[in-house]
């Protein structure tokens, strides 16, 4: 039985859909319960058979006492009162530790699946029994996320030779002020080149970010400049599909990511699938997959505490520092040398589809679910 967020792009929930479809159809007895009554909201999926697939699984009813009971996202919101014949945890945070009280609710549970040794590490640092921690690789679909696919074509967006591309998951976590500014100072205003924005939905307490504000305030009252005297920037805001991300990256030329902390790396995986070039922080999860030969892994000027702005799970933690001048560096590198840029991609396309595609991971999924009910 999966009992987890079904809705949105963060927080597991893209893992978690596609999770609960592939096991229904290995076959594998699946039983999808969302949580804060997302089972309405299933309908607005796309495509179409994917919305009424999953409400399918909704239906689909399984005796607990005879089930792995999987639990994704913030361990504060797992439930503690379910049981099964055995609960299992996925989890994950891009810090030095997790935050508190998540190493209580974890040791609750009879397995901690997280997407990688950097994961297990800090877990376990942080408190949680190092014998319940399982790695278990995050997975992508390589036939949604691949160089073929058509680019997105925003209206939003102005045409440029050469694009950049970035995804904000907040501001501070994902460096997106480090990469405004890096951009701002690096190109000029008659530069043949964007940068596009992705902007999901993010909280901040009662609120959501309104990144456009917060990138305005960034470029007019930090850096000085006036909107018009800088290269084009252009943000698409809220939640789009898989197909639209992936045509989101076919359209990009370059992905950065100059993240202080990045829970598991999951949209440079996409951002490889599509053979776009990727310039990210060499750090937490990301190292574990970062090299020169794939990629244009960025160095860091050391860990800092981290801000808690837009989350107070970050209060008291440390994040990797993205550095400015490598950063602005690493664009121009990969403006100036645009088919270096492609082989490396190239690399990286290989490595994801036989390390991350969800036919490869999956069977690795199957054998632990299994394991347990054995």
């Amino acid at each position: 039985m999966i009992h987890a967020n079904v809705e949105g792009e963060s927080d597991f929930a893209p893992e978690t859909r596609t999770l609960a479809l592939r096991l229904a159809a290995h076959p594998f007895p699946t039983q999808l319960v969302p949580v804060k009554a997302q089972r309405a909201h299933l309908l607005n999926f796309r495509p179409s058979t994917t919305s009424r697939d999953l409400q399918r699984l909704t239906h689909d009813h399984l005796d607990l006492a005879d089930s792995v009971l999987y639990q994704s996202g913030s361990p504060s919101h797992w439930n503690l009162d379910f049981y099964g014949r055995c609960r299992v945890g996925r989890a994950a945070f891009g810090t030095d530790r997790i935050p508190d009280g998540w190493a209580e609710r974890c040791n609750a549970l009879d397995e901690i699946w997280v997407p990688s040794e950097f994961h297990r590490e800090t877990f376990a640092a942080s408190g949680v029994e190092r014998d319940k921690i399982h790695v278990t690789p995050c997975a992508l679909d390589t036939q949604i996320f691949c160089p073929d696919r058509s680019p997105l074509r925003l209206p939003s967006v102005p045409a440029r030779s050469f694009q950049f591309l970035a995804i904000a998951d907040g501001m501070l976590a994902s460096g997106i002020d480090t990469l405004v500014r890096a951009f701002v100072e690096e190109f000029a205003p008659d530069d043949d080149v964007a940068l596009m924005l992705h902007c999901p939905p993010k909280r901040c307490g009662d609120c959501y970010i309104d990144f456009e504000a917060e990138v305005i305030a960034l470029i007019e009252t930090e850096l000085g400049k006036d909107l018009e005297d800088i290269p084009t920037i252009a943000l698409v805001m809220g939640s789009l599909s898989d197909e639209d991300r992936a045509g989101m990256f076919a359209a990009a030329h370059a992905f950065v990511h100059p993240a202080r902390a990045d829970a598991t790396g999951h949209s440079c995986l996409e951002a490889f699938a599509c053979r776009v070039p990727v310039i990210a922080t060499d750090w937490g999860p990301l190292h574990h997959f970062l090299t020169n030969q794939n990629s244009f892994p960025l160095a860091t000027s050391g860990m800092v505490a981290a801000r808690p702005d837009e989350d107070e799970l970050l209060a008291g933690r440390r994040w990797a520092e993205p550095d400015l001048d490598h950063l602005r560096n690493r664009m121009r590198e990969v403006f100036n040398h645009p088919n270096e840029a492609v082989r490396r991609a190239s690399q990286g396309r290989l490595e994801v589809g036989e390390k991350f595609d969800w036919n490869v991971v999956l069977p690795e999924w199957i054998r632990n679910f299994q394991r347990l009910l054995d």
